[in-house]
């Protein structure tokens, strides 16, 4: 952690300050900030795909199991899977 002259007001700042205490001016730069969002919003997506697929896997077994019909198990399991892979990976 640094200390920095805010461009604004010039009081010093530290320069993991997202704005200036004194005057509010911004002192990372607004790409920054979407960078941070970015990370926050690829993390929450790899916990929902996953999340969902893990679902998906519980949801084939017991699917499996219930109507003693294999192939609606693993059916159910390719789906949910697939759908979370697409979360996670995919464009959405």
């Amino acid at each position: 952690m640094a200390l920095i002259s805010c461009s604004d007001c010039g009081k010093r700042v530290s320069s993991n300050a997202a704005s200036c205490p004194n005057c509010g001016n911004p002192i990372k730069g607004v790409a920054q900030a979407h960078v941070e969002r970015g990370v926050t919003k690829s993390r929450l997506k790899k916990d929902l795909g996953g999340a969902i697929a893990f679902v998906g896997i519980i949801a084939g077994v017991f699917a499996g199991v219930i109507t003693t019909n294999i192939f609606a198990g693993i059916v159910t399991i390719a789906v949910f899977v697939g759908i979370g892979m697409y979360i996670t990976y995919g464009d959405c």
